[in-house]
């Protein structure tokens, strides 16, 4: 049975006080998660649909380094969305039970640039 963490440490400076901490924050899953997705991105809404069989209880989206197209993180319909870094990943954390699927808009294909999404 697969099992996975992800763990997100961190410190931010020049704060009027100094600096703070952050974390560790961490996201387990004891199921059967660790599900991979690999896609290039096409013009338009991207539907990912997150697994059923395992109760996934985080999402990792990693974009290409090279990538220029805007991506945004929707639900379907006319949500405008959430603009996402184009170059790094994303981590989001769901609720239980799990969607059945969100979108990825692209503003063009992502040509050339695998995107990667790690179901936990």
């Amino acid at each position: 049975m697969a099992t996975g963490t992800f763990s997100v440490t961190g410190t931010v400076a020049g704060l009027p006080f100094g600096s703070s901490s952050i974390g560790a924050i961490t996201v387990s899953s004891t199921a059967a998660a660790g599900a991979v997705t690999d896609l290039v991105l096409a013009n338009g809404d991207n539907t990912i649909t997150i697994p059923t069989a395992v109760n996934v209880t985080a999402v990792l989206i990693v974009f290409a380094g090279g990538s220029t197209t805007v991506k945004k993180l929707k639900g379907v319909g006319a949500d405008t969305g959430i603009t996402l870094n184009p170059t790094s990943f994303n981590l989001i954390t769901l609720v239980n039970p799990a969607p059945a699927n969100f979108v990825i808009n692209s503003s063009a294909a992502d040509t050339g640039f695998t995107t990667y999404i790690y179901f936990l």
